[in-house]
């Protein structure tokens, strides 16, 4: 029924993450996400400036046909990685 509703989603918001993460965190779990959430940013910048090398290495290289990276400026998609990306398009 309807009115059950919004019981329901309470108990379903409640006993997933319940399920999937456990009743609580360890002080140690807490300590490595930390560590993990303190680092991204900049584990993430890396990660953008090295798929750009990597696509210019493989782009300049005699045995590779053709690399498709919204990094590269020669790229039919360079326009819009810079607009929404921002240019860290490492990942695609």
């Amino acid at each position: 029924p309807d009115s059950l509703a919004p019981l329901a989603y309470k108990l379903r918001a409640y006993t997933v993450p319940l399920r999937n993460l456990g009743g609580c965190m360890s002080a140690d779990n807490a300590w490595m996400i930390l560590q993990g959430i303190e680092t991204l940013s900049l584990r993430m910048e890396r990660h953008c400036e090295n798929a750009l090398k990597v696509a210019e290495y493989l782009k300049d290289h005699e045995k590779i046909a053709w690399v498709r990276y919204p990094g590269l400026p020669d790229d039919s998609q360079y326009e819009k990685a810079q607009k929404y990306l921002k240019g860290k398009g490492g990942p695609m």
